[in-house]
């Protein structure tokens, strides 16, 4: 069923995994999608839906697993990101679709290392059946679908992507930033207007 949701969800714990009935995908023709269980954005402009990050502290350690499976996430145009994981390794993301986000479908970024009591990097997630659509209004079309950036010492790195695609119109698809390693398997991007099925930045990171 659909939930409306006035604040993000967020996860700040290992191995804790929100699963839902199934997102749906994209259509060619008729619905855009046909999710079982979907959340709905009614909070403030630029919110994100959902955040998964390690809560920060000089002996700290990162968060592990945990993840997403079945679930869409509908940005009412709102909402400037669908899903976030901010230093955590070793997670699932799986059957997601993210629709009408004014920033990014999904981002992938990190903390700084200093903030933790071992390296900040995002690694070693397994994303399976991410989707994206950010093409039918106005505010959502400078979105990125799939963004992965880090900090001035750790970066998203040694993750593997399988069976992921969507549209963005003058966003990117995908864009790498401090971002190395990655393994994308079967994995596209459609662009409607000025922007690239695929961005790779370089940094010093």
């Amino acid at each position: 069923g659909q939930c409306k949701i006035t604040a993000s969800i967020t996860n700040a714990y290992s191995n804790v995994r929100l699963v839902g009935a199934g997102s749906g995908v994209p259509h060619d023709g008729g619905s855009t999608a046909t999710p079982a269980t979907s959340f709905l954005w009614y909070g403030s402009a630029g919110g994100v839906m959902y955040a998964q990050s390690s809560p920060t502290g000089g002996s700290n350690s990162l968060q592990v697993g945990g993840g997403l499976i079945g679930i869409a996430f509908d940005g009412r145009a709102i909402a400037g990101y669908g899903v976030s994981i901010t230093a955590v390794r070793y997670g699932v993301l799986t059957d997601l679709f993210v629709k009408d986000v004014t920033t990014a479908g999904y981002r992938l970024t990190c903390n700084l290392s200093s903030d933790y009591a071992e390296a900040a990097d995002t690694q070693g997630w397994l994303f399976e059946k991410l989707s994206w659509r950010m093409i039918d209004s106005a505010p959502v079309q400078s979105a990125i679908g799939v963004l992965l950036n880090g900090s001035a010492t750790a970066n998203t790195s040694f993750n593997t992507f399988v069976n992921c695609s969507g549209e963005t119109y003058n966003g990117d698809g995908w864009d790498f930033t401090d971002a190395d390693n990655n393994t994308l398997i079967d994995c596209r991007a459609f662009t409607s207007g000025t922007g690239k099925p695929f961005r790779l930045r370089g940094t010093t990171v």
